[in-house]
Protein backbone atom coordinates (compact mmCIF):
# COMPACT_ATOMS: atom_id res chain seq x y z
CA UNK A 1 0.00 0.00 0.00
CA UNK A 2 1.35 3.82 -1.15
CA UNK A 3 0.51 6.02 1.72
CA UNK A 4 -0.80 9.36 0.35
CA UNK A 5 -0.41 12.59 2.39
CA UNK A 6 -4.07 12.20 3.41
CA UNK A 7 -2.83 9.71 5.81
CA UNK A 8 -0.05 10.55 6.92
CA UNK A 9 -0.96 13.22 10.29
CA UNK A 10 1.99 14.95 9.75
CA UNK A 11 1.12 16.60 6.54
CA UNK A 12 -2.87 17.75 7.27
CA UNK A 13 -0.27 19.27 10.73
CA UNK A 14 1.65 20.88 7.69
CA UNK A 15 -1.43 21.95 6.08
CA UNK A 16 -2.77 23.93 9.03
CA UNK A 17 0.35 25.17 9.93
CA UNK A 18 0.12 26.75 6.53
CA UNK A 19 -3.61 28.05 6.92
CA UNK A 20 -2.26 29.57 9.96
CA UNK A 21 0.76 30.90 9.13
CA UNK A 22 -1.10 32.40 6.00
CA UNK A 23 -3.20 33.53 8.45
CA UNK A 24 -6.28 31.66 7.31
CA UNK A 25 -7.00 30.35 10.59
CA UNK A 26 -6.88 31.67 14.02
CA UNK A 27 -6.04 28.35 15.67
CA UNK A 28 -2.47 27.29 16.40
CA UNK A 29 -0.78 24.38 15.46
CA UNK A 30 2.58 25.18 17.62
CA UNK A 31 1.13 23.30 20.80
CA UNK A 32 0.93 19.85 17.91
CA UNK A 33 4.04 20.61 16.72
CA UNK A 34 5.98 20.10 19.30
CA UNK A 35 4.20 16.87 20.91
CA UNK A 36 4.95 15.46 16.59
CA UNK A 37 8.09 16.55 17.14
CA UNK A 38 8.37 14.54 20.23
CA UNK A 39 6.83 11.74 19.30
CA UNK A 40 9.36 12.00 15.93
CA UNK A 41 12.28 11.88 18.11
CA UNK A 42 11.12 8.32 19.13
CA UNK A 43 10.90 7.10 15.77
CA UNK A 44 14.34 8.45 14.87
CA UNK A 45 15.85 5.81 17.97
CA UNK A 46 13.58 3.61 16.53
CA UNK A 47 15.26 3.54 13.19
CA UNK A 48 18.48 4.14 15.06
CA UNK A 49 18.28 0.77 16.60
CA UNK A 50 17.07 -1.25 14.10
CA UNK A 51 20.27 0.06 11.75
CA UNK A 52 18.19 1.48 9.61
CA UNK A 53 20.54 2.50 6.47
CA UNK A 54 21.55 6.15 6.57
CA UNK A 55 19.76 7.92 3.38
CA UNK A 56 16.33 6.66 5.09
CA UNK A 57 17.10 8.37 8.08
CA UNK A 58 18.32 11.75 6.79
CA UNK A 59 15.40 11.90 4.40
CA UNK A 60 13.46 11.37 7.76
CA UNK A 61 15.11 14.43 8.90
CA UNK A 62 14.75 16.94 6.04
CA UNK A 63 11.26 15.72 6.38
CA UNK A 64 11.06 16.99 9.68
CA UNK A 65 13.01 19.97 9.03
CA UNK A 66 10.82 21.40 6.40
CA UNK A 67 7.53 20.27 7.86
CA UNK A 68 7.91 20.70 11.52
CA UNK A 69 10.99 22.40 12.58
CA UNK A 70 11.04 25.21 10.37
CA UNK A 71 7.81 25.89 10.73
CA UNK A 72 7.95 25.95 14.68
CA UNK A 73 10.77 27.84 14.40
CA UNK A 74 8.92 30.59 12.35
CA UNK A 75 6.03 30.35 14.86
CA UNK A 76 7.90 30.03 17.88
CA UNK A 77 6.91 33.52 19.58
CA UNK A 78 3.40 32.68 19.46
CA UNK A 79 1.36 31.74 22.27
CA UNK A 80 -0.85 28.60 22.65
CA UNK A 81 -4.26 28.96 24.50
CA UNK A 82 -6.52 26.58 25.50
CA UNK A 83 -8.68 26.83 21.97
CA UNK A 84 -5.43 25.64 20.16
CA UNK A 85 -5.46 22.74 22.39
CA UNK A 86 -8.88 21.79 22.25
CA UNK A 87 -8.67 22.14 17.91
CA UNK A 88 -5.80 20.11 17.92
CA UNK A 89 -7.59 17.65 19.64
CA UNK A 90 -10.78 17.98 17.36
CA UNK A 91 -8.52 17.55 14.47
CA UNK A 92 -6.80 14.63 15.72
CA UNK A 93 -10.61 12.98 16.44
CA UNK A 94 -11.50 14.42 12.80
CA UNK A 95 -8.10 12.25 11.50
CA UNK A 96 -8.88 8.97 12.93
CA UNK A 97 -12.33 9.27 12.14
CA UNK A 98 -11.00 9.54 8.38
CA UNK A 99 -8.70 6.86 8.88
CA UNK A 100 -11.73 4.01 9.92
CA UNK A 101 -13.86 5.18 7.27
CA UNK A 102 -10.77 3.88 5.36
CA UNK A 103 -11.12 0.98 6.87
CA UNK A 104 -7.61 1.46 8.49
CA UNK A 105 -6.06 3.09 12.21
CA UNK A 106 -2.94 5.33 13.68
CA UNK A 107 -1.19 2.21 14.77
CA UNK A 108 -1.27 0.39 11.35
CA UNK A 109 -0.63 3.28 9.71
CA UNK A 110 2.60 4.12 12.35
CA UNK A 111 3.65 0.73 12.06
CA UNK A 112 3.43 0.23 8.17
CA UNK A 113 5.38 3.83 7.70
CA UNK A 114 8.30 2.39 10.55
CA UNK A 115 8.40 -0.56 8.59
CA UNK A 116 8.84 1.38 5.04
CA UNK A 117 11.25 3.33 6.52
CA UNK A 118 13.16 0.81 8.49
CA UNK A 119 13.46 -1.68 5.07
CA UNK A 120 14.02 1.61 2.72
CA UNK A 121 10.86 0.82 0.70
CA UNK A 122 9.72 4.19 -1.48
CA UNK A 123 5.92 3.89 -0.58
CA UNK A 124 5.65 7.37 1.69
CA UNK A 125 5.75 10.16 -1.04
CA UNK A 126 7.78 12.28 0.90
CA UNK A 127 10.49 10.64 1.89
CA UNK A 128 10.55 9.54 -1.50
CA UNK A 129 11.44 12.80 -2.51
CA UNK A 130 13.54 13.68 -0.16
CA UNK A 131 15.75 10.43 -0.98
CA UNK A 132 15.69 11.75 -4.86
CA UNK A 133 16.64 14.68 -3.41
CA UNK A 134 19.79 13.31 -1.74
CA UNK A 135 20.82 11.44 -4.23
CA UNK A 136 20.93 14.62 -6.37
CA UNK A 137 23.21 16.52 -4.06
CA UNK A 138 25.58 13.59 -3.98
CA UNK A 139 25.32 13.32 -7.68
CA UNK A 140 25.81 17.14 -7.33
CA UNK A 141 28.30 17.71 -4.96
CA UNK A 142 30.95 13.78 -5.14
Amino acid sequence: MFITPDYIFSDWIFFWWILFYLKFTKYNPKFILIISLIQNCFMFLYLFSQNTKKIVILSFFIIDLIIKIIPLILIINTKINKNDIYFTILLYLIYNIYLFIRNTNVIEITNKILYYQKHNIPKIPSLFLAKKFINIMNNILF
